[in-house]
C-alpha cells in the first residue's frame, strides 16, 4: 500500500516537474526571486533537486506546499521518494527551509495573502573567536 502511495507520489510530481509554462506551473530561476500567486504553481531547481510549490490565501495565511525531489535527467524518473512539506504562514512573515547545497529558500507571505515572494538566500557561516578577558 505505501509503495503505491510512493509510486502516485513521485508520478505526480514527475507530470508537475515535466510542464514549462503554462497556468499550472512556472519553471523558474529562483535565484532571482519569483512571486507567487494562490494556486498558481511554480517549479524550480534547487541545486540537485527539483522544486514544486502552491499556495492558498485562508484565515490570514498562506497555506504553503512544497515539494522536493531529486531532478529529473533526461527520461529517467527520480528513484527517491518526493518530500511534502506543507506549512502554514502569518500574513506579513516568512518561513525558511535550508538546502543540502548550503542554501535556504525564503518563501515571504505578503499583507493580503495574495501574494507569496520566493527567494534564495546564501547561508554564511560565521565563527567569533572567543572574548579574552
Amino acid at each position: 500500500m505505501r509503495s503505491t502511495k510512493n509510486i502516485i507520489a513521485a508520478t505526480m510530481l514527475a507530470g508537475l516537474l515535466s510542464m514549462n509554462g503554462g497556468s499550472a506551473s512556472q519553471a523558474a530561476d529562483i535565484a532571482s526571486g519569483l512571486t507567487m500567486k494562490p494556486l498558481g504553481g511554480i517549479s524550480f531547481d534547487i541545486g540537485t533537486k527539483r522544486a514544486v510549490s502552491y499556495f492558498l490565501s485562508e484565515s490570514g495565511r498562506c497555506k504553503l506546499t512544497l515539494l522536493v525531489a531529486d531532478a529529473i535527467k533526461g527520461d529517467v524518473l527520480p528513484t527517491d521518494t518526493p518530500i511534502r512539506f506543507d506549512v502554514a504562514i502569518d500574513a506579513g512573515t516568512d518561513a525558511r527551509f535550508d538546502t543540502a547545497e548550503g542554501k535556504s529558500l525564503r518563501f515571504a507571505c505578503a499583507q493580503g495573502t495574495q501574494t507569496m515572494l520566493v527567494s534564495e538566500v546564501k547561508q554564511v557561516a560565521v565563527h567569533s573567536a572567543p572574548a579574552h578577558e
